[in-house]
């Protein structure tokens, strides 16, 4: 799974680069609100418009463009159904706004 391997090693380069306790206790929150993604990617329940969404923002990871995910962020979360985003889209926005305040 892409999303899984690009937001997991952005947790992992914050985890061994940070050493404060209370960064390090956000990234664990953030690990648990995106095991429900996880979940919800092996059920297929997201809709495609939420999936590609998703991987845009991955993919603004992956190059370091936090500010541009963000923005693709506030977009997912415009045209999403909450129902299906509610439980791991604030932990995306917090990976991005830790990422780019501690450049991770």
């Amino acid at each position: 799974m892409v999303l899984y391997e690009i937001f997991n090693n952005q947790i992992e380069k914050g985890r061994s680069r940070l050493t404060n306790p209370v960064i390090k206790r956000k990234l664990d929150d953030i690990a648990k609100r995106l095991t429900t993604l996880y979940d919800l990617l092996r059920e297929e329940i997201l809709s495609p418009d939420i999936l590609q969404g998703l991987h845009d923002i991955a993919q603004a990871m992956k190059v370091g463009d936090y500010n541009g995910g963000i923005k693709l962020h506030k977009a997912v979360v415009a045209r999403g159904n909450f129902s299906q985003i509610t439980s791991f889209m604030p932990g995306l926005k917090m990976l991005m706004q830790l990422s780019l305040q501690y450049k991770i």
